[in-house]
């Protein structure tokens, strides 16, 4: 598999991560699954979900999609198992993000204060291995 991305960047297709795991500490992961979406007094709404992570274990940090520095964030318990990705409770927002290696499974609950309006968000997903792109340091 390593081979066919080397390949594909040897062919001028642009950046391409290596393909995961690269090892037990590195790992990307592509998460999809239902998300139930509620702004306010609104009714939930469910949608489809989907991230791209990229987690760097001996780093202690983590990373969504294209893995920008706006992206990258530290791990809340890199040693849990469980892994704990995200454990943020904040007047302003509250965020849970487990991913569970041994499943395959994440859950994402989140929930943001904008304004008046209260949103809450939950999410599960299941998981397959996906590219890795390291996190950039803070």
């Amino acid at each position: 598999m390593r081979a066919i991305w080397i390949a594909v960047s040897m062919l001028g297709c642009g950046p391409v991560a290596a393909a995961a795991p690269v090892d037990g500490a590195r790992f990307g992961q592509v998460c999809s699954g239902i998300e139930t979406v509620q702004y306010g007094r609104q009714a939930p709404q469910r949608a489809i979900y989907t991230i791209a992570l990229s987690i760097n274990l001996d780093a202690k940090r983590y990373c969504y999609a294209t893995c920008s520095r706006g992206q990258s964030y530290p791990i809340a318990a890199p040693a849990a198992s469980p892994l704990v990705l995200a454990d943020l409770d904040t007047p302003e927002q509250a965020r849970h993000l487990v991913l569970d290696r041994k499943a395959a499974r994440l859950s994402d609950d989140q929930r943001m204060v904008m304004g008046p309006v209260v949103v809450v968000r939950h999410a599960t997903a299941t998981c397959t291995a996906g590219p890795f792109r390291e996190p950039p340091a803070p």
